[in-house]
């Protein structure tokens, strides 16, 4: 594509997600409409298979966080991460993979407010039914321009 001043030259979308949602996926039916970390990872089978998002934190810590994405690399200031205990994706039922996303469910009560106690919470179990009601279902979100949650 031609950069124009709708589109400069730099700027972009590149869909990170699973091929189970993917509509270039669905319509190529096949390894040419495979997502690009899918082709990253084939590329070279040497590398380990994971990716990091920092998160940008511009307004929330005292401390400013700028965000950062890696693919199969850890961040020199995080070395310790792969020693840490895995958080597993949620993985949506069949019914629902084509709504496939970025999510996590967090530590029962895990929300803490300004108070320092923890906010009750409940989960609807419908799109994450293997989990206990206490752990709400978290959407990772990377810079989607939709939003990647149930209506």
């Amino acid at each position: 594509m031609t950069p124009s001043l709708d589109s400069p030259e730099g700027s972009g979308l590149i869909g990170l997600g699973p091929s189970s949602g993917s509509q270039i996926f669905a319509a190529l039916a096949g390894s040419a409409g495979d997502p690009p970390l899918d082709r990253v990872f084939r590329q070279d089978t040497s590398i380990p298979n994971f990716i990091s998002v920092l998160l940008s934190r511009p307004n929330d810590t005292a401390e400013q966080y700028t965000g950062v994405m890696t693919i199969s690399e850890i961040l020199t200031e995080f070395q310790n991460i792969s020693s840490q205990t895995k958080v597993p994706v949620t993985v949506l039922q069949s019914a629902l993979s084509g709504d496939q996303h970025f999510s996590v469910l967090l530590d029962s009560n895990g929300i803490i407010g300004p108070d320092g106690n923890a906010i009750q919470i409940t989960s609807n179990a419908t799109y994450a039914p293997d989990h206990d009601s206490s752990q709400l279902q978290v959407v990772l979100d990377t810079g989607f321009s939709l939003p990647q949650f149930p209506e």
